[in-house]
């Protein structure tokens, strides 16, 4: 899902980014992300980014930490049509916080009528 942003923004409405693995790679999101901000100036989406807070010790990084560097990041870039939010669900795992996100993430990405 972070790629697709980066790469092909319009593709969805709204991403739903659940306990992003941005460690992959040596962070190398985070390298694509500063490659797409020098040619990019807009980046027309709506991203709900969630995590479980025990998420923050895995074995290869604080992945809480990592996914709010990477929301920080697309902040300061001040991108057109870019509208953010992240949500830390402390107490929760890799395993336990997905059906609360997918939920989440859902109800705020289908319209209500």
């Amino acid at each position: 899902g972070a790629y697709m942003l980066l790469e092909k923004p319009e593709l969805f409405d709204t991403y739903i980014l659940g306990s992003p693995s941005f460690w992959y790679d040596k962070r190398a999101i985070f390298r694509l992300e500063q490659q797409h901000a020098g040619k990019n100036k807009s980046m027309t989406a709506n991203v709900l980014m969630y995590i479980g807070g025990k998420e923050r010790y895995s074995r290869r990084s604080d992945m809480v930490q990592d996914m709010l560097d990477y929301a920080d990041i697309l902040q300061s870039r001040n991108y057109t049509g870019l509208q953010l939010k992240t949500k830390v669900f402390e107490g929760e795992s890799h395993n336990s916080v997905f059906p609360i996100y997918l939920t989440d993430g859902l109800k705020k990405a289908i319209p209500k009528d």
